[in-house]
């Protein structure tokens, strides 16, 4: 007897464990411990995808979800649906979809929603709830129903593709094959090779079923064909257990058999031997025909995969196969006692059509064996199930076309909506073409006149404004020439009296003093500070007729410096009308006798200034670039000297920093409150 098998390739929307090297796997672990919480959760999520172990992999994702239900962020529900998909792949169902529910009750959008919904549809098939199977299904494709970017439409195939093997366990192929064709040409679209592969094999199971097994041949082969990724081309050995058992039951025996021996050898020891059990039972089949001890051989390592298989009509069938091999050998022992456990489970779950072939091959044995009583009472059991299958086949083969015209019926009815839908729609288009086109046109007549109107408006405003502007500019730069010539010449002949004739009279004064002429050393000293004092009050008289900001660029545009490039930092930022009169002119003072310091000693190329207000003090300081000077002759000069006592006045200070061939650096600090 042939069984039916369920060579499914899962298609959850989760991401395969890597094969990866063992240096960067190294190399991750070494990183936690100096990585932040964020990035903990990062390495986390690589590790999970690494080569490790699968144990030790979902280990770190409940790290992970520790840490991140510790601290409050916000990958929590990404890290419910890796431990979700981590115990899928370890056949924990229950506990799988625990988190599985949990990961979807904080979903941040839709699109993750309907992941979450997919991976609940597999977790419930796997328990045999269908319905809510089908009900998560059906939620996952109505969350994104209305969404068309590339992720929505992968999750869409995904999605298509599980339901459909849904389908495929309930019997209802044709169904099932409408689903994979629209996964298969979603997936197509989108360049999802993976995806595309599994909807190709799974065509290919479905026609098997339906024992057309030309068009199971094209969808096999075509699903080889597919350039799947790397770490998942094992997989393409599950497609050669369908193709191989196909091309069995089309006759070519040999090329079958080489398939299937192939798959068992390349399944065996890899991370997919799940799919062995099927490899195992397909073979047996296959060896049914000519070779009763590699059947039997088969069938037994069928039986010892028997816990990995989750379908009870697949479980019942194999123990249904090995009870047949056994009766074969004459071995009814063993055979009775296999065909007992297939009874137990079709019996459960209601697989009539097994439950007729159990109780016909226990008929054959209890009549070999000559016990008419039981013979005659599995017969007539065996006979009733017959019966009761004529009736579920006709019943089936009436809802199946009953199911096929109603969806025949309702595509045919949302087509005649559509086109007049588009009916109805292209003539209210065409209508609100023609009213868009007058208004826009009223519109832009109207808009160019009020532009025309606006602008020659605009224009005469911005007209007036320049020639006001013009007039303005004009006057103010009038009132500057005025004031920076009367400050050049005030300044040069504050010059002259301070750096020429007072260092003249101070210069006679010493010579004085050596000469032993003291009384007349010191009336030419009180001379000399006199005219000091008036070069002072000429730089002061005309001080408020320009702002100190302007004054001090003035000073950076002195002839002196044309060679020399200024810079200044800070000034502009600094609300000069809030400091006091006295400060300014002190400053200002201390300022051109530095400029006048590096004119005539520095040689420097650069001068910075930099200007600073900060909690009640002024910065201000001077940097060049010039030959410098030993700090020791500080004290000896006429001009530094005045600069202290300017800023003693104003309770500042100054430092000096200078090194020779070094440059200068002199700061004013001045405390303003």
């Amino acid at each position: 007897m042939l069984l039916k098998k369920n060579v499914l390739v899962c298609a959850l929307l989760v991401t395969q464990l890597l094969v990866g090297q063992e240096t960067p796997v190294k190399n991750l672990k070494e990183k936690l411990a100096t990585a932040t919480d964020q990035e903990k959760i990062s390495i986390y999520f690589d590790l999970y995808q690494s080569n490790i172990p699968l144990d030790e992999a979902l280990e770190y994702i409940q790290k992970g979800i520790a840490l991140a239900k510790r601290k409050k962020l916000d990958s929590l529900h990404s890290l419910y649906f890796f431990a979700a998909q981590g115990n899928y792949y370890k056949t924990e169902f229950k506990t799988g979809k625990k988190y599985a529910t949990l990961s979807l009750n904080i979903a941040p959008h839709d699109e993750f929603k309907a992941r979450c919904y997919n991976l609940l549809g597999a977790f419930c098939e796997a328990l045999s709830q269908e319905d809510s199977a089908f009900y998560y299904y059906d939620e996952a494709l109505e969350k994104i129903a209305n969404d068309t970017s590339k992720k929505a439409l992968a999750i869409k195939a995904i999605v298509k593709n599980n339901q459909a093997n849904f389908y495929f366990k309930k019997g209802k192929f044709h169904l099932a094959i409408k689903d994979y064709l629209d996964s298969n040409k979603i997936s197509s679209s989108l360049g999802d090779a993976d995806n595309e592969f599994n909807a190709l094999n799974n065509l290919g199971t479905c026609f098997k079923e339906l024992e057309e097994y030309e068009e199971a041949k094209f969808y096999f082969e075509k699903a080889l064909r597919v350039n799947i990724s790397e770490d998942r081309n094992i997989l393409k050995n599950v497609v050669e257990i369908g193709l191989g058992d196909t091309e069995v039951k089309m006759g070519n025996y040999d090329r079958g058999i080489k398939l299937l021996l192939n798959a068992e050898k390349k399944l065996e020891g890899s991370s997919y031997e799940i799919y062995l059990s099927v490899a195992y039972q397909a073979l047996s089949e296959a060896y049914l025909i000519d070779n009763t001890e590699k059947a039997l051989h088969y069938s037994k390592k069928t039986i010892s995969k028997i816990k990995e298989i989750n379908n009870p009509y697949v479980a019942a069938g194999i123990y249904t196969t090995n009870g047949l091999l056994h009766f074969k050998k004459k071995d009814y022992h063993n055979a009775l006692a296999s065909l007992m456990k297939a009874k137990e489970i079709a019996r459960e779950n209601e697989h009539n059509d097994l439950l007729y072939e159990i109780f016909l091959a226990e008929y054959e044995i209890y009549k070999i064996q000559k016990k008419a009583t039981l013979a005659l009472q599995h017969y007539e059991v065996a006979m009733a199930y017959k019966d009761t299958l004529f009736s579920i086949e006709k019943n089936k083969q009436i809802t199946d076309a009953n199911t096929r015209y109603k969806t025949k019926q309702k595509e045919n009815q949302i087509l005649q909506l559509k086109q007049k839908e588009a009916q109805q729609k292209l003539v209210l288009e065409k209508e609100r073409t023609t009213k868009v086109v007058f208004a826009v046109a009223t519109i832009t007549a109207l808009l160019l006149l009020a532009g025309i109107y606006y602008f020659n408006q605009q224009q005469k405003k911005q007209d007036a404004r320049e020639t006001a502007l013009r007039e303005k500019q004009m006057a103010q730069e009038t009132q500057l020439q005025v004031t920076f010539a009367r400050e050049k010449e005030k300044d040069k002949i504050a010059l002259t009296l301070h750096g020429q004739h007072a260092k003249d009279l101070e210069l006679i004064a010493a010579g004085l003093q050596n000469n032993n002429q003291p009384i007349w050393a010191e009336k030419i000293s009180q001379i000399k500070d006199k005219i000091k004092d008036l070069a002072y009050k000429v730089q002061s008289v005309p001080f408020s007729e320009s702002p100190f900001k302007d004054q001090v660029l003035n000073l950076a545009a002195d002839d002196r410096l044309a060679r020399t490039q200024v810079t200044f930092t800070g000034l502009k930022d600094i609300d000069w009308k809030q400091i006091a009169e006295p400060i300014k002119r002190n400053l200002l003072f201390a300022i051109k006798e530095n400029i006048s310091n590096i004119y005539n000693h520095s040689q420097a190329t650069r001068v910075d200034f930099n200007f600073e207000k900060k909690d009640g003090v002024l910065f201000v300081s001077m940097k060049d670039n010039g030959k410098g000077f030993s700090t020791e002759d500080v004290k000896k000069g006429i001009g530094l000297r005045d600069i202290k006592l300017k800023m003693d006045e104003i309770n500042g200070d100054v430092t000096i920093e200078s090194q020779s061939e070094k440059g200068t650096k002199i700061l004013f600090n001045i405390i303003l409150t």
